[in-house]
């Protein structure tokens, strides 16, 4: 997976090289959760292009977005563990 600024004014990331709709999905929840976020969506210019652009409403668009990797990371990290733990049962 590939991120970089498409229009950091503007708060707009592309996202490349990887499960598109899932990521741009997941990320754009979380963001959203962050309290000083107006808007966060995804979307794909067209289905050919192996890209999405996550646009957040924010003053800082990428303090949500770091803080939601942040606890993206932590969820998938403790799934990781109760699912190892269920299967030791």
């Amino acid at each position: 997976m590939q991120a970089e600024w498409a229009d950091k004014k503007e708060g707009i990331l592309k996202i490349s090289d990887t499960d598109l709709h899932g990521i741009g999905s997941l990320l754009a929840d979380y963001v959203f959760d962050e309290k000083s976020v107006k808007s966060a969506a995804y979307r794909q210019k067209h289905p050919t292009y192996n890209y999405i652009l996550l646009k957040v409403q924010a003053k800082d668009p990428s303090t949500p977005i770091n803080s939601a990797i942040t606890s993206i990371k932590k969820e998938l990290s403790q799934l990781s563990k109760d699912f190892s733990k269920a299967w030791k049962q």
